[in-house]
């Protein structure tokens, strides 16, 4: 049911129904295909994920994942001078080297 509604969300985002409070921003605005939306899902989700967390999920190459990270990480940059997703080198919240959603950013 989780799932179906963040799908939801995610279509109403995208026509621009799904309105966001002020400062906040809408995360699938930096995402290209329905690779990114599903990786930013996951990431709005569980919170943070890694590489190979997601690319299992995706069923795909780790290296592509890494790499669409990067591209959404330097494009919500380039927009609103913070990144979106970051990634922590370091553990958090039991995941050592993940990505992390920035949720102050980001309208949950």
């Amino acid at each position: 049911m989780e799932a179906d509604l963040s799908e939801i969300k995610r279509y109403l985002a995208e026509l621009e129904l799904l309105t966001y409070e002020k400062g906040k921003v809408n995360p699938h605005a930096f995402c290209i295909d329905e690779i990114d939306h599903k990786m930013v899902d996951y990431l709005l989700r569980y919170g943070g994920a890694t590489t190979t967390e997601l690319a299992d999920f995706l069923k795909t190459n780790r290296w592509f994942v890494l790499n669409r990270l990067r591209k959404i990480e330097r494009s919500s940059k380039k927009q609103l001078g913070k990144s979106i997703i970051e990634y922590y080198g370091g553990e958090k919240s039991g995941k050592r080297k993940a990505w992390w959603i920035r949720e102050e950013l980001v309208e949950v």
